[in-house]
Parts: C-alpha cells; structure tokens; sequence
C-alpha cells in the first residue's frame, strides 16, 4: 500500500509536472494566438485598403472605357456621315454641272455689279476654310437676304414677253422700213 501509495504521489507528481508544462504551453500557445490574430487585423486592414485602393481603379477604369466608347461611337457617326456625304459627291457635281447663272441684264446701270460666276474650290482650299467661319457667313448672309428670294417665275414671264416684244419690234422696224 506504501507503495501504491508512493506511485500515487509520483503520478500525481507526474500530472502536476505535465500541468504546469501545459499551462506553460498553454500560454506560449496564447500569445503566439493573440500575434497571429494581430497580424491578420492588420492584413485584414490592409486587404481592406486594398480593396479601396481596387475599388477606386476599377471605377476610373469603368469611367475610360465609357469614354472611350462614347468617343468610338462618335468617331463612328462621323465616319458615317462622311462616307454619306462622300456618296453623295456625285449627285452635288451633276447639280453643280446644271446650275448656270442667269443674266440679271442690269449691263450699264450704276451701282450694280455684274455678278460673279459660281466657283470650284480644290480640296486644299476647302481644307483650308474654318467651318465656324463659313456658318457664320452662311448666316450673315441668310439674315441680309432674309425673305427677298427672287421670283424666278416672274423674270422667265418677263424675258419671254422681252424677246416677243423685241421680235415684234423687228417685225414692225422691218414694215416701216
């Protein structure tokens, strides 16, 4: 019995002595815990700047490529209307070709120039002219005409009534002569 009692107190020696190594352990483990909980806050705050930091990239990067697009697409409707008025060149240089300036027969009479005949620009010249500037004196000169647009009818009346008369005045010159 002495000697179970003897292995008892060993034992009990034994499990003091694995106590105390666990509650060393036990608090080594601890600490080494509370560190590694303390570094992954501060990686969590720094994922969390990160993701910030992401965030905000991301939306510059949404912002650009909307730019971008509205800027394709607008290249693409100028294209487009450049390729319309390119086929269209053909059709404006047939009108061109029938357009002809009438004889307003104001020859002698001061203070009335003769009008000058239509002219052809070159690219280079037409490249050159601003388009501002060609509205702005498309403008001036729709507001200085304003609503006094020539009857074409009525000077085609007066022409043919022009040439009858003269025609009739030849007949008459011929008769009395």
């Amino acid at each position: 019995m002495e000697a179970d009692l003897k292995d008892t107190e060993k034992n009990i020696e034994n499990l003091n002595n694995q106590k105390k190594q666990l509650s060393l352990d036990s608090a080594q483990f601890q600490k080494q815990f509370e560190e590694l909980e303390e570094q992954i806050n501060e990686g969590t705050s720094e994922f969390s700047g990160l993701r910030q930091e992401i965030a905000k990239l991301q939306s510059k990067e949404n912002k650009i490529k909307s730019e971008r697009l509205e800027a394709n697409n607008a290249v693409s409707k100028m294209e487009k209307s450049i390729q319309d008025c390119t086929t269209k060149i053909p059709m404006w240089e047939k009108e061109l070709t029938t357009l002809k300036l009438e004889d307003p027969g104001f020859d002698g009479v001061p203070g009335i120039e003769r009008p000058t005949p239509l002219v052809r620009h070159t690219p280079e010249e037409l490249e050159e002219c601003a388009v501002d500037e060609i509205r702005n004196r498309l403008a001036a000169q729709k507001a200085r005409v304003g609503e006094n647009k020539p009857n074409i009818q009525a000077v085609q009346d007066y022409r043919t009534k022009e040439e009858l008369y003269i025609k009739r005045a030849a007949e008459l010159d011929e008769i009395t002569t």
